[in-house]
């Protein structure tokens, strides 16, 4: 006895389709079957997205060492170690200080920023 292949042919094996004879439904029904017989064959692969880090993080990550007054960094040090611009900077820092993570010390003309409470974890 001859053994038989399970598995089922196409639809283009099983019979040929004339695809202008159908009506306008029926021709989408057939453009999705396709579609679908298409993309089951196709492999997907999944792709973790990274975004990169906002500005308010990279202002958090340069102050990370800073929890007083000697450790902590001028607005200027935190624009030179962070690349980004004055004002991206000082609005960043303002976020930081609404959420109570970072402490601003005034003495004389001097700023430094620090993170609140010692705390060393965002």
């Amino acid at each position: 006895m001859m053994s038989r292949s399970r598995r089922r042919p196409m639809i283009e094996e099983e019979s040929f389709i004339d695809y202008d004879s159908l009506g306008p439904f029926d021709q989408l029904v057939y453009q999705i079957g396709r579609s679908i017989r298409v993309m089951s064959k196709m492999k997907i692969r999944h792709v973790k997205l990274v975004s990169s880090p906002t500005s308010v993080q990279k202002v958090y990550q340069a102050l990370k060492n800073s929890t007083n007054w000697e450790t902590g960094l001028s607005s200027k040090q935190i624009e030179n170690i962070t690349g980004l611009s004055h004002g991206t900077v000082f609005t960043a820092l303002e976020k930081l200080i609404a959420r109570k993570k970072v402490t601003q010390e005034k003495r004389g003309r001097r700023v430094r920023y620090y993170l609140a409470g010692g705390e060393q974890s965002a």
